[in-house]
């Protein structure tokens, strides 16, 4: 439900780019269904900020980007796909 982590997204900075490195911030990179997650800019946890419907949408896509001090992207993006699998109550 809202708020539960489903990704954490982590990057690196080797400081190979001649510009400052560390800390790297996350934040969307525009994926279809960005608006439905939210994302922690200094953990890179991405949460959920509504119930998902898995009889509405059996999928959603999201892209994380990470970028460096120097403002640089430094992992480039990265595509998620989460699928909604259900799961059906049962016995006694």
């Amino acid at each position: 439900g809202p708020g539960q982590v489903i990704y954490t997204a982590a990057a690196t900075d080797p400081a190979t780019d001649g510009g400052p490195s560390g800390p790297v911030s996350y934040s969307f990179g525009g994926g279809t269904d960005d608006a439905l997650f939210s994302i922690d800019g200094t953990t890179g946890a991405v949460t959920l900020t509504g119930n998902p419907n898995y009889e509405g949408q059996s999928s959603y896509s999201f892209d994380v980007t990470a970028t460096d001090a120097a403002a640089s992207e430094t992992a480039g993006q990265a595509a998620q796909r989460l699928q909604i699998l259900t799961r059906c109550g049962g016995g006694s």
